[in-house]
């Protein structure tokens, strides 16, 4: 088994802050992931409490965000009425973890986290077409593609993938990255 520089249980979730924010704002990915740098401007959407964005720390140190829900949704995104059973995930790790072989440990945390704080049926992820690096993270998580769209007024194309919560806690049960 690969060895990571944290285990699932050291990642823990705090409430974002104004210094958090600020943080992840001045984040910078590389060209093609340039498209998930968010601005200054994003700092009082983070900061939102009714959005829910929480910080992932590691001993005190941020190394990345997640949110659950409709925050995770793409806008003008394909999504169906009445799938309140399923939890939307959206996560992002700090630029300099990425490409690390980390993504799948910080995903299953993550979806850990969400696990515990709303007990859905399912987890569901919207990821860039473009974004293979991100898609294997999470079909090594067992998530299979369910649906693919093009959003209103768009170029770019996102695929939708899904995994019953029930697979994903029997893989993870007392098992830590």
């Amino acid at each position: 088994m690969q060895k990571f520089p944290f285990t699932l249980r050291s990642v823990t979730f705090q409430p974002m802050t104004f210094a958090y924010a600020q943080a992840i704002a001045g984040w910078r990915y590389p060209p093609p992931y340039e498209v998930y740098n968010l601005g200054h401007q994003d700092v009082p959407l983070l900061m939102d409490m009714n959005r829910r964005y929480y910080a992932a720390v590691l001993q005190e140190d941020l190394i990345g965000l997640c949110c659950f829900g409709l925050e995770a949704r793409v806008p003008g995104g394909l999504y169906l009425p009445g799938e309140p059973e399923v939890l939307d995930v959206g996560l992002g790790l700090r630029p300099d973890m990425t490409g690390q072989g980390l993504g799948a440990p910080y995903t299953a945390r993550v979806l850990l986290y969400g696990q515990t704080l709303h007990a859905p049926h399912a987890f569901r992820a919207t990821i860039a077409a473009f974004n293979r690096r991100s898609q294997r993270v999470f079909e090594s998580l067992g998530f299979r593609t369910t649906r693919f769209f093009v959003r209103e007024g768009g170029e770019a194309g996102f695929m939708q993938m899904e995994l019953k919560c029930s697979a994903f806690l029997k893989m993870w049960k007392g098992r830590d990255a």
